[in-house]
């Protein structure tokens, strides 16, 4: 499995998934997060440019299409690292508590580490990386 690191493609928004297109790319991206050692991966990461992306959290896979976030509260700065940085760590700030509209689940609250994961991963469908996000660790 090849994790997608060039930053030209990764700054580029995707493109809304289709329900046509959700279980041929949830199926990539689910048996690729399966072979890695992350709790969430978005399509971009795996080369397919669809606003799409999985959780793995606390042994429960969450599926997100199309999200949008409509409100956060409580920010705070912490550390993350990336995939498609490898090797590299930035805090970034993200709130402990996000309001997330998506086509899958509605409308639905997420909360702490939950809460900065999917932010994380939404990032990516929105060409969003750690390096416009955060500030880097030295």
């Amino acid at each position: 499995m090849l994790i997608v690191t060039d930053h030209n493609l990764l700054l580029a928004p995707s493109q809304d998934i289709s329900i046509l297109e959700y279980e041929e790319v949830f199926q990539k991206i689910e048996s690729s997060i399966g072979i890695l050692p992350a709790v969430g991966l978005a399509a971009i990461q795996i080369g397919i440019a669809k606003r799409a992306f999985i959780v793995k959290y606390r042994d429960q896979i969450y599926r997100f299409a199309n999200t949008i976030i409509v409100s956060g509260k409580y920010p705070e700065w912490d550390s993350e690292g990336c995939l498609s940085i490898p090797g590299r760590n930035f805090n970034v700030e993200r709130f402990q508590r996000v309001m997330v509209q998506d086509d899958i689940n509605g409308v639905q609250e997420y909360r702490n580490m939950l809460a900065r994961i999917v932010q994380h991963e939404h990032d990516h469908t929105m060409g969003v990386t750690l390096i416009q996000s955060g500030k880097e660790i030295l």
